[in-house]
């Protein structure tokens, strides 16, 4: 099918920026897929942007987040190219967006033309790159969608680059998919190394031994000639024994599957390692997506035997590189105990704690200590029924310094109230407050002083969890002063949500009104504003994952620098043709439109905010009348500090 539309089609190159693209076509995103490419502007804005072909503006959207001020061009192919995050439309757009912004009151439109308003031509200017919106640089966002608003891989359409680099491979995972399965006598996640053993051939170091149902995963990069990025793959496959047994082709996709992209990649390596890994399976009762084109089972073979596989990595341009390898499959067991070898299960946060953790995958969970424990050593766990009793395995060769539980069903630890580590004789009790959580079921936790309730609707999660929370050491760079409640952590943090859950906190006594809930990004080592909710007796936002959490308090205003029109100064009338100023906050951050005012003599002004550059402006294409002026700003952070200031110009 897409074939033959590459060769039929041959659009213009939508910009003179450059030929080189940062991001491709169908690259996995948080809870989305990157629906178009990213091309390289180095930095700066104002490059040109072509219309890719004959057509019509459809379509302008302009707004502080998500694509900024962007494009529709409805081609005449019935196509749909769309181009995101610019500086300008080209003027006639310009004035139609600020009288459609005026008849609006708000910066914030999307605003559909007729066929005969805005007609282009291919290659005809119609806007210049820029860097508005939720972005982390300038560049052009750009995309092609057929008429059924789906977007297609631009590639498949003759927009292509110059390519010879093939993929590299970096690591084999093995997951299991039953609580039954032991990878290497694992009943976790387990990754090997792999070896280069030709020009685009590697090879696995270690034959894996794999009892019960098991999938593959990959980490797997492609680069482009003479750039920095990894970049994701085109397609990728896997045979076993000569047989296709799972494929995936990144061409075209409906942004209602975008929920199903956190199947795409393995959700907990990601959280653990921070790398992305492929899934060369079909998660079991979770829809497919349209990139999936052949599975032959959901699993890994299960039938007794040495199997051979071979998996195959493909960018656009055709380079591939091929990773083989040999599985024994043995006869699955019943397990009631196990050796939880769980070196790949570190992370920043979890380093951080004390003695005891949870880790909660889609097969099961199992408890962390950090002490160093002999071979017969417990775990003691308390829960609403009573007192049970755990075993603690170390970890060969002991490389982390950690020891884990075998692996456990949630309902085993319905009602949790404490873990107490009991190992080498020294104990360590951590109140921590569990409930088992049914897929199909609502649910509610509340700790026992009330301080701290988790909820969720039906179809929270995708499969049998645990939910849980509990407190942890402030080891996590707060300033001092802000702490309000906290930090505690929530659970489960390594699986994906299918739902969001309500995290509530019960206000403190003292609690001052300019407080939120915040939660700890390990990556950046922040802590990150969440949207807050406050009805007098709890602080309320929503979670689509676990981590660590604290209500956090701070009184510092925003800062406002750069002030343009300066205060007492005089111009001449051709100086002055416009109000710009940046607006800083370190802590809870600004909103944009919504924290920020400007009234010049009297007359609210609708402004551009661009959050990137943390810069907001207003042109005048009119001019301004000579005589004293003035202008007031007002700015708020998330969480209500404000700055007023009011400055004073003249005009010759």
């Amino acid at each position: 099918m897409f074939i033959g539309i590459a060769i039929a089609q041959s659009y213009v190159w939508p910009t003179n920026a450059s030929h080189t693209i940062t991001t491709v076509f169908g690259d996995a995103r948080p809870r989305r897929f990157h629906a178009g490419l990213d091309i390289r502007t180095w930095g700066k804005t104002g490059y040109e942007l072509f219309a890719i072909e004959d057509g019509y503006i459809q379509r302008i959207r302009t707004g502080s987040r998500g694509y900024g001020k962007t494009l529709y061009v409805k081609l005449n192919d019935g196509n749909t190219a769309v181009y995101a995050h610019l500086e300008n439309f080209t003027m006639p757009l310009n004035k139609a967006a600020r009288s459609l912004q005026e008849a609006a009151k708000s910066y914030t439109i999307d605003h559909y033309f007729l066929p005969d308003e805005y007609p282009v031509k291919r290659g005809e200017i119609i806007g210049y790159s820029g860097d508005t919106g939720t972005i982390n640089g300038a560049h052009l966002h750009f995309e092609i969608r057929d008429k059924n608003e789906n977007p297609i891989n631009p590639q498949l359409l003759g927009l292509s680059v110059i390519d010879t680099e093939s993929p590299e491979f970096f690591n084999l995972a093995v997951i299991p998919l039953s609580p039954d399965t032991r990878i290497d006598h694992s009943p976790v996640h387990s990754t090997y190394s792999v070896e280069k053993i030709g020009k685009h051939e590697y090879s696995d170091l270690k034959t894996v031994t794999i009892q019960g149902p098991a999938g593959f995963a990959v980490e797997v990069k492609d680069k482009l000639d003479g750039q920095p990025f990894n970049y994701g793959l085109f397609s990728i496959e896997l045979e076993i024994d000569s047989t296709l047994w799972f494929r995936r082709e990144y061409d075209t996709y409906s942004f209602r599957e975008e929920p199903l992209s956190i199947w795409d990649m393995d959700y907990t390596l990601n959280k653990l390692t921070g790398e992305k890994y492929y899934r060369l399976f079909q998660e079991p009762s979770v829809d497919v997506q349209n990139f999936v084109k052949h599975w032959n089972s959901e699993t890994l073979p299960v039938v007794e035997g040495v199997y051979h596989f071979r998996i195959k990595a493909s960018d656009y341009s055709g380079n591939t590189a091929t990773l083989t390898g040999v599985i024994i499959i043995e006869p699955q067991q019943k397990y009631d105990d196990g050796l939880a070898d769980m070196s790949i299960l570190k992370s920043d946060i979890s380093q951080s704690l004390s003695s005891v953790s949870i880790y909660q995958l889609n097969h099961g969970l199992v408890l962390e200590t950090d002490n160093e424990p002999e071979w017969g050593s417990f775990l003691e766990v308390k829960a609403s029924d009573g007192r049970h009793s755990i075993p603690v395995f170390l970890i060969p060769n002991n490389y982390y310094g950690r020891s884990f539980s075998r692996l456990l069903d949630p309902v085993q630890l319905d009602g949790l109230t404490s873990v107490t580590s009991l190992v080498n004789g020294i104990p360590f009790e951590r109140p921590i407050t569990g409930r088992y959580v049914r897929p199909d079921s609502p649910f509610i936790l509340v700790t026992p002083d009330s301080s701290v309730v988790l909820s969720g609707a039906e179809d929270c999660f995708y499969y049998p969890a645990l939910v849980w929370t509990y407190p942890v050491s402030n080891r996590y760079s707060i300033p001092e002063g802000y702490v309000q409640f906290g930090p505690i952590s929530v659970g489960p943090d390594l699986i994906p949500y299918k739902n969001e859950m309500v995290l509530r906190i019960r206000k403190q006594i003292d609690d001052k009104t300019n407080s939120a809930i915040y939660y700890f990004d390990p990556k950046k080592s922040r802590w990150l504003y969440m949207n807050t909710t406050d009805d007098g007796e709890y602080l309320s936002t929503t979670l689509l994952s676990g981590g660590v959490f604290a209500v956090l308090s701070e009184s510092d205003p925003p800062v406002l620098e750069n002030i343009f029109p300066s205060n007492h100064a005089v111009y001449e009338s051709i100086d002055i043709d416009r109000i710009s100023f940046n607006v800083n906050d370190t802590f809870s951050g600004i909103d944009g439109e919504r924290n920020v005012s400007i009234i010049l003599d009297g007359k609210p002004l609708i402004f551009e905010y661009n959050s990137y550059r943390k810069r907001v402006s207003y042109t005048f294409w009119d001019g301004l009348p000579s005589g004293k002026h003035q202008l007031e700003i007002r700015a708020a952070d998330n969480i209500g500090n404000s700055i007023k200031t009011i400055q004073i110009f003249t005009i010759r």
